[in-house]
C-alpha cells in the first residue's frame, strides 16, 4: 500500500519488489465465489490472493497432506484431555470440512 497522501505510480511496484502484470484466467462462477470468499475471509483482494498463493506465503495443501492431517486430527480428538485444545481441534476439523 503506498503512504498516507502519496500517490500510486503507474509501473512502480507497491508491495513487492517487482510490478503486478495483468493475467486472464478462466474460472466457473462456482470457483470466483469460492475466490472472493476466500480473500475476503483475509482481508485481501482477490488478486492478492493468488499473488500470495503464488509467493508460498499461503500454503497449498496436497489431498495426501489434508488426509495425514485429518487423520492427526481425529486421532488428537479422540485423546484430548484439555478443554482449550478441545475448542482448538473442533476449529480445525471445521476449517477443514
Amino acid at each position: 500500500m503506498p503512504e498516507k497522501g502519496r500517490k500510486k505510480l503507474r509501473g512502480q511496484p507497491e508491495l513487492y519488489d517487482e510490478v503486478k502484470g495483468q493475467v486472464n484466467l478462466s474460472l466457473t462462477a462456482t470457483g470466483v465465489k469460492g475466490l472472493d470468499d476466500l480473500a475476503k475471509q483475509m482481508g485481501i483482494s482477490r488478486s492478492e490472493f493468488i499473488e500470495q498463493v503464488g509467493r508460498g506465503h499461503l500454503p497449498v495443501l496436497s489431498p495426501e497432506e489434508l488426509t495425514a492431517l485429518r487423520r492427526i486430527l481425529t486421532q488428537l480428538q479422540a485423546d484430548n484431555s484439555h478443554d482449550e485444545l478441545a475448542a482448538c481441534l473442533a476449529t480445525l476439523s471445521r476449517l477443514m470440512e
